[in-house]
């Protein structure tokens, strides 16, 4: 699947949810012991007999036992995502009323669409957004994941929902103001490719009569343009907009954009190849210059992707500078290392 460091950003924040406000499950103190569980009917001497214990109240994002928080942190310490998928699955299995069932469900669905197994990528995916409809990144996935199974309703029920969750939310703790840009363009630019495909789907199972602007053409171009522009590495996005371009005759722009497609040397550099060199060819009655033309598109994108990355660069904070020594102070000592 298509650029996983935001799916692994998404793994280290399961139980925030990108910005929701849930609270992150929480250990016992360092070096606090907790109480053994009461056992029913047991009693102090002198004492009256105590109800047995039971479990607080769910609310998401929480464990409701010391053994739910145990295996949640075995999940969370797995090294790959195939080990923290099976962790899930068992945590599911074990604790289906667990308030962190929504993120083990989060975890299993990213871990299928790494796989590419659509059906359980989906079923995961839409029991997490059950209790957490607001999660920006697994709305965006599944709407990309809709539109390429023709599924247009679906892509663009939640890529609408994604670009509106994303609207105002906090920049997580770890990362910076720059890479927190450059996520959230990537996750709204999946979600105006989903939609922009989704169009593509209801033009080609109803087009306007011949001779007639067709509207979801017209925002099947919209959407995609804008998705190139949020993240002009997307090439499978290059590559519907040079299908646009050609249903709208627009030769120049279609091979612009094929071009585009091939340059960046992605998913769909070979479907994009092909139909590059059966319209130049068709425009130019041969193929002399493709190649010069590919060269051009791609010192294009290379610009726009350094010019995208100098933006973010610019909103990290500077390095702080060490505070002055006082005059004969001895120099400062590197900070010693972690103890085990």
């Amino acid at each position: 699947m298509r650029r996983l460091a935001y799916i692994a950003l998404a793994v280290g924040l399961t139980t925030t949810a990108f910005g929701q406000a849930q609270p992150a499950p929480q250990a016992p103190p360092q070096g606090q012991q907790q109480a053994p569980p009461a056992q029913p009917g047991a009693t102090l001497p002198g004492q009256p007999a105590q109800e047995p214990a039971t479990k607080p109240a769910r609310v998401i994002g929480q464990p409701q036992t010391q053994e739910e928080m145990n295996a949640w942190v075995a999940i969370e310490q797995a090294t790959d995502m195939q080990q923290k998928g099976k962790l899930a699955e068992d945590f599911l299995t074990k604790y289906p009323e667990s308030g962190l069932t929504p993120f083990a469900h989060q975890l299993l669905a990213l871990s299928y669409q790494i796989q590419n197994n659509f059906e359980k990528f989906s079923f995961h995916g839409e029991k997490a957004l059950e209790e957490l409809p607001r999660n920006p990144l697994l709305l965006s996935s599944l709407a990309a994941a809709y539109a390429q199974k023709g599924q247009a309703d679906k892509a663009l029920d939640r890529a609408q929902r994604s670009l509106q969750a994303m609207e105002g939310m906090p920049r997580p703790a770890q990362l910076g103001e720059g890479e927190w840009m450059l996520q959230k363009d990537q996750l709204a630019a999946d979600s105006y490719y989903a939609t922009g495909v989704a169009h593509l789907t209801k033009y080609q199972q109803a087009p306007a009569p011949k001779g007639q602007p067709d509207p979801n053409l017209a925002k099947s171009g919209e959407a995609l343009t804008k998705a190139v522009e949020l993240d002009p590495s997307h090439d499978r996005a290059y590559y519907h907009l040079g299908f646009v371009f050609g249903k709208q005759e627009n030769g120049d722009k279609a091979i612009e954009s094929y071009a585009r497609a091939v340059a960046l040397e992605g998913i769909a550099q070979n479907l994009a190849r092909e139909q590059l060199q059966r319209l130049y060819q068709f425009i130019h009655k041969n193929t002399d210059g493709l190649e010069q033309a590919i060269a051009r598109e791609r010192e294009y994108v290379q610009k726009q992707i350094a010019s995208k990355q100098a933006k973010a660069q610019s909103l990290q904070p500077p390095p702080t500078a060490p505070a002055p020594q006082a005059p004969g102070a001895p120099p400062a000592q590197p900070n010693p290392p972690p103890q085990p």
